[in-house]
């Protein structure tokens, strides 16, 4: 990826990416080779457009490219105690930015940026890192009501209605942990995605989903908060200490599913 990077900054004439401070001067650049109705033509640069935007924002976090089977190429980003990772689905942005618009996405970069520029740390359960911030409140509130498993998984999946706004939220208790968090993550989230979406309103799920998750298992109490919206998804990992949250390692892939470079 960093190769289709560089190809596209030498075709828009700025291969130095220090010459471009903000994310809205990147993606100026990024829009006058890749305008809206761009996709008309199979010509357009898109893989090398979302490369340059990586490679930029590579310059600015611990970041990553991921491939996952035969998926398009992702960037992962992380903050230094790897409690909270993003990924970002670059490429899908940018196709979809090319015939619907660069809106929203300039401060969407920022925002991902400037979360994982904060190292989590240990802190009061009340102050957990949750994006967005407004839903905190809830997040922690179902963390205080399920953190009483033991040698069991709980896991719930909430999706929002699209018209109403109210949730629906599914949930589950897995009596026998599995050997590892990840595996214990994706029955769970299995099971729970194959229940309908009901709302009294009769209104269809919306974007955006959040899957949380609470293992106590080797004498720990982990919690998974994952936050996934058509722009990105977002991992916060944590180890419970009562009242307060301590930073858990959230990061899945293995060495073999990443592409550096």
């Amino acid at each position: 990826m960093e190769v289709f990077g560089r190809l596209f900054g030498e075709q828009v004439g700025v291969p130095d990416l220090a010459a471009l401070p903000t994310a809205e001067s990147l993606l100026a650049v990024v829009k006058a080779r890749l305008p809206r109705a761009a996709l008309a033509g199979d010509d357009a640069p898109v893989l090398e457009g979302a490369a340059y935007i990586g490679e930029w924002m590579r310059q600015r976090a611990a970041a990553a490219w991921v491939s996952e089977g035969p998926y398009e190429p992702h960037l992962q980003l992380v903050d230094d105690s790897h409690a909270i990772v993003y990924l970002l689905p670059l490429v899908q942005l940018v196709r979809t930015a090319a015939t619907a618009g660069y809106d929203g996405m300039a401060s969407m970069l920022r925002d991902v940026l400037d979360d994982v520029a904060r190292p989590a740390t240990r802190a009061p359960l009340e102050e957990l890192r949750v994006r967005p911030e407004h839903e905190r409140a809830q997040v922690v509130a179902w963390a205080r009501a399920n953190r009483d498993v033991e040698h069991a998984t709980r896991a719930a999946l909430w999706r929002r209605c699209s018209v109403c706004s109210r949730i629906d939220e599914r949930a589950l208790t897995l009596h026998r942990p599995g050997d590892d968090w990840e595996g214990d993550a994706a029955t769970a989230a299995s099971i729970l995605a194959a229940n309908p979406f009901e709302c009294p309103c009769g209104g269809p799920p919306g974007a955006v989903t959040r899957f949380l998750m609470i293992r106590h298992a080797d004498g720990g109490l982990h919690l998974g908060d994952i936050y996934v919206a058509n722009t990105h998804t977002r991992v916060g990992c944590w180890t419970i200490h009562d009242e307060e949250v301590e930073p858990f390692d959230a990061l899945a892939l293995t060495k073999d599913e990443m592409l550096v470079g």
